[in-house]
């Protein structure tokens, strides 16, 4: 849940498909072990609260990217210099029928 509401937090209406989560900021919303914060992402991934538009990971020559995040109940705007494309809310969370 914290998770959630620290992605909630970084939302501002137009960087719906922008948003991440870092251990720095998490520590700030009171997610303190990297352990928990890889749960939390990868649990509400799964029930569909929010969705991964960017894998992050390591480049070349060592420049490290975030995964990007977006809220499935809102829409998400184009930004082709993130190379995201823009989305209509896709509500996944409501296809979610068991625990």
């Amino acid at each position: 849940m914290l998770a959630y509401l620290a992605l909630l937090r970084e939302l501002n209406g137009f960087n719906n498909g922008d948003l991440s989560l870092p251990l720095s900021r998490a520590k700030t919303c009171g997610i303190s072990h990297p352990k928990t914060l890889a749960r939390s992402l990868r649990a509400i991934c799964a029930v569909g609260l929010v969705a991964v538009t960017r894998r992050g990971g390591c480049t070349k020559g060592g420049h490290r990217l975030p995964n990007l995040y977006r809220m499935t109940d809102r829409e998400c705007f184009d930004m082709p210099v993130k190379h995201l494309d823009a989305m209509r809310a896709s509500n996944e969370w409501k296809l979610v029928t068991s625990v």
